[in-house]
């Protein structure tokens, strides 16, 4: 279960039909932060499968394009913004799905960690040995796992 609050150091920041709909507003009164509007309890929606899939097969298509660059990316830490906006979609989408805050952004590593791999080991030539066919099904496997430990971990 979620709530969305919106927070800010003064309620009369936030004009009237600013504040999204189904969001709370928290803002400091006497030294403490309180609930000017009452957010509602939000019911964790599903973590479609295609928002996954559109994710690591952006980053397949990425390695394909740049596949004597791409291993780089490994080298250094994800430090640019546009690194870090994808990283916090994807821990975004884990906790919209009713991960638990705390363990989001350990799955969006791991995540993260088995596309980059696969990825990477398919632009180095490890699976130079199979069929294009044979690399795009091992590539919708992959997902599928990936997939299902998530609904696994939402079941636990």
């Amino acid at each position: 279960m979620h709530r969305w609050w919106l927070v800010v150091p003064d309620a009369a920041m936030v004009r009237p039909g600013e504040l999204p709909e189904g969001w709370g507003l928290m803002a400091l009164a006497g030294g403490r932060l309180r609930a000017a509007t009452r957010a509602p309890l939000r019911q964790p929606r599903p973590l479609p499968p295609e928002r996954l899939a559109a994710f690591a097969t952006d980053l397949r298509a990425t390695a394909r394009r740049h596949p004597s660059v791409f291993p780089l990316l490994l080298e250094r830490p994800a430090a640019t913004a546009a690194a870090r906006q994808a990283r916090d979609e994807i821990s975004l989408a884990l906790a919209d799905a009713g991960i638990p805050q705390q363990d989001t952004d350990q799955m969006q590593r791991l995540l993260s960690t088995a596309i980059l791999g696969f990825a990477l080991s398919e632009v180095a030539g490890r699976f130079d040995a199979q069929t294009a066919p044979q690399r795009d099904a091992d590539f919708e496997l992959l997902l599928e796992i990936l997939t299902e430990s998530i609904q696994s971990r939402l079941r636990a």
